[in-house]
């Protein structure tokens, strides 16, 4: 018997120390939530630590009547078994009073993992979208131009663009490098098909276009969140229901299980709006195209270098050629940038001079991140925000986390009392089958 009750003992006291790790998780919990956490403390610490009263008491009273027999009495028997009915309605009580942050917890996790679900289908969409607006705005500008050189590219503007206006501007180069001045004439400066690459690709007209593609997407972006967040608010009926089948209804838990969904969802779309407009980092565009893209000018160049190469029948074919390639150019550029967006962050930093002055300092520093990285970064903010407004309104300053925690602690304090209940019952079964 003193085997049989030594091994026992160990077992038990695993169930009372396993209570300090309990117990460091309601001091977290109050650490943040002073309020919610004492009512959790108060919920289950009373059942913890009255389970540890009584195997005390049962170890110190049973001790020496374990120590000195020989065999199992029939009272040995019976002290057993109350031990284990003392173990086994600690286990239930603590189940019961537990079961509804489980469930909630459970509750959040899936709502969370539907959100998460929906913001990689979201922003496959928007980058599809994306690409696919500013491929379509590439194509119809290169249809225009085309257009453009069948109607107006005639002998006149062959003539300036081939010889004359190329002409002038080796002129200028020649007498730029020879150091003699040249009055310009405003007629000189572009060729005919500058000017009307200038007129599709110019840097604000394509930057006030490209924002306008970027808006569009943003405003799709932040309308199928606000549809997501009003039409899917946790479920919190199963929870509900545990909360009720508890023995003791004195004690409140920190749920607000009777919030209306109406109350759940409200204000939702102006958090999202936030995320949408701030995180997604729209506004770099514009350093991406002042930055990485050329202006137009810089890349019709080309076609005055290749200008004398064309003959008067197959000036246009030519012309269409080379306005195909700069723009295939041009969007390349396009979409090598959105892999590179840059962003100036504005600090400001407070120092002190060796008089004790205060001087405030300005500092510019640059980030690159791609629009990639940007959209996803503002989807998980999207799915963050909504769930920490659903877990203020319905658990304060506690989280799905937190329950998570706790539930993982209490977890393994079961698990403790019922290796102890399985060892009664094993050594109870294994003496009662010897007699037989």
């Amino acid at each position: 018997m003193k085997i049989l009750f030594e091994n026992l003992t160990k077992k038990l006291d695993e169930v009372i120390s396993s209570n300090v790790g309990i117990q460091s998780v309601f001091e977290g919990l109050k650490s943040k939530d002073a309020e919610n956490g004492k009512m959790i403390e108060e919920s289950l610490n009373p059942t913890i630590e009255q389970c540890s009263s009584r195997i005390s008491k049962w170890v110190e009273q049973h001790k020496g009547k374990f120590l000195r027999a020989k065999r199992l009495t029939t009272k040995m028997v019976l002290a057993l078994e109350n031990l284990q009915n003392t173990l086994e309605a600690t286990a239930d009580e603590i189940k019961v009073k537990l079961s509804p942050f489980i469930s909630y917890s459970e509750t959040m996790a899936r709502r969370k993992a539907d959100l998460q679900a929906f913001a990689a289908e979201t922003e496959q969409k928007l980058v599809a979208g994306l690409l696919d607006d500013i491929e379509r705005l590439f194509d119809e500008k290169r249809k225009r131009l085309c257009n453009k050189i069948d109607i107006e590219f005639g002998a006149k503007e062959r003539l300036t663009d081939t010889f004359l206006k190329p002409l002038g501007k080796g002129i200028d180069w020649a007498m730029e490098k020879t150091g003699l001045k040249v009055t310009k004439d405003d007629k000189w400066h572009q060729t005919w098909l500058e000017q009307a690459i200038e007129a599709e690709f110019g840097k604000e007209i394509l930057e006030k276009e490209l924002k306008g593609i970027f808006k569009k997407a943003q405003d799709n972006f932040q309308k199928a969140w606000e549809k997501k967040a009003l039409e899917s608010p946790p479920d919190l009926k199963v929870t509900e229901s545990l909360m009720g089948s508890g023995k003791d209804k004195s004690i409140s838990l920190p749920l607000n299980l009777d919030i209306s969904t109406a109350f759940l969802t409200s204000g939702a779309a102006t958090s999202i709006a936030t995320v949408a407009g701030l995180a997604a980092g729209w506004h770099t565009l514009e350093y991406a195209l002042a930055t990485v893209l050329p202006p137009a000018a810089v890349i019709t160049l080309l076609s005055t270098a290749l200008a004398f190469l064309f003959t008067a029948e197959s000036v246009k074919e030519n012309r269409k050629d080379q306005v195909k390639r700069l723009i295939e150019t041009y969007y390349g550029k396009l979409l090598t940038s959105l892999l590179y967006l840059k962003r100036i962050k504005r600090e400001e930093k407070l120092i002190k001079s060796n008089n004790g002055i205060k001087i405030k300092i300005k500092k510019e520093k640059t980030e690159y991140s791609s629009l990639y990285e940007l959209i996803h970064n503002a989807s998980i903010n999207c799915v963050n925000n909504i769930i920490e407004k659903w877990e203020r309104e319905i658990s304060g300053n506690l989280t799905s986390e937190d329950y998570h925690k706790l539930s993982l602690e209490i977890s393994k304090y079961l698990t403790k009392v019922n290796t102890a209940i399985e060892y009664i019952k094993n050594t109870l079964k294994s003496l009662r089958e010897a007699e037989g």
